[in-house]
């Protein structure tokens, strides 16, 4: 019996993964394999979300020049700021939640024309604060705080992508 519930459990997984494919199911992937252009990310050396935004760049496959001369794309990191302020409290005015905001400023230029003009993208997330175990909470804030970094750099990279694919769309080099 346990044989039979095993072989029908891999047929019914083969048949799962032919029914997605058949249907056009596919990861979601940026579309910058079939294009040929290079990136250059400008920053101030305060500014965390640079090395982020260069590392996400690459691992999409998109080339990172090191000037902006040879870039096809220059994607500037104008402002950073990060907030934290009490969402709820608890009993004896304690603080019971934090709301942490991440905001960047950035803008996408091609050589001497403005693509995007300087946005802001942002990201929060509330957590809560557990008093039994403050080092808890604290690794927690620092896992947030990744994860709104990681937020910001998809909300660039979907800007990029929306200039990239109009290039495209219009065949201009």
């Amino acid at each position: 019996m346990k044989r039979l519930v095993g072989n029908l459990s891999g047929w019914a997984l083969i048949l799962a993964v032919c029914v997605a494919a058949g249907c056009g199911f596919h990861l979601r992937t940026w579309g910058w394999a079939d294009q040929e252009m290079r990136v250059h990310v400008r920053a101030n050396a305060r500014n965390s979300l640079a090395e982020p935004l260069r590392r996400a760049l690459r691992q999409a496959g998109v080339p990172v020049s090191a000037t902006a001369a040879e870039a096809d794309f220059v994607i500037h990191l104008l402002n950073e700021r990060r907030s934290r302020r009490i969402a709820s409290v608890a009993v004896g005015a304690r603080a019971a939640e934090y709301e942490l905001q991440a905001r960047a400023q950035y803008a996408i230029r091609a050589g001497a024309r403005e693509l995007i003009p300087p946005t802001w993208v942002e990201a929060v997330r509330v957590f809560s604060i557990d008093r039994t175990s403050l080092t808890g909470s604290s690794e927690e804030q620092a896992l947030i705080e990744q994860e709104l970094e990681s937020d910001l750099v998809q909300n660039v990279l979907r800007g990029l992508n929306a200039v990239a694919s109009a290039r495209q769309r219009s065949g201009s080099p």
